[in-house]
């Protein structure tokens, strides 16, 4: 994985932890009535979208369990709509789609580790 995609998954992760970190233990009358919680996770969410116009296609393609169009859908939403985007979404969302974003990113990460190479040592050599 290039360094810009790497970049891209890794702020991504760290939006929608941060948002999870938001959202615990928050019932839905207290994060419909906190603007500035609201405000926070929908700006994560929104960035979370437009990070992926970094991601190259090989991995939107190869990890396709990711739904990237729905993602930045969501992000065009928000930020083009803003007044027109219910709450009740936005914490659909969160708690729903969050959830499986995080881990779907993580697996990403994991597997594009470059694979370690062990090289034997001359002196094991015959």
């Amino acid at each position: 994985m290039n360094y810009k995609n790497k970049k891209a998954i890794q702020e991504m992760l760290m939006y929608a932890n941060e948002t999870r970190d938001f959202f615990l233990g928050i019932t839905f009358e207290k994060f419909i009535n906190n603007r500035m919680i609201v405000a926070a996770c929908s700006f994560n969410l929104c960035q979370i979208g437009e990070l992926i116009k970094d991601i190259s296609e090989e991995i939107t393609t190869n990890y396709d369990h990711v739904e990237w169009k729905n993602i930045k859908a969501f992000r065009n939403r928000i930020v083009h709509d803003y007044a027109g985007v219910k709450i009740m979404k936005i914490w659909q969302v969160i708690e729903d789609d969050l959830p499986e974003l995080i881990i779907g990113l993580h697996m990403i990460i994991e597997n594009e580790k470059p694979k370690k190479s062990f090289r034997l040592l001359s002196c094991f050599s015959f």
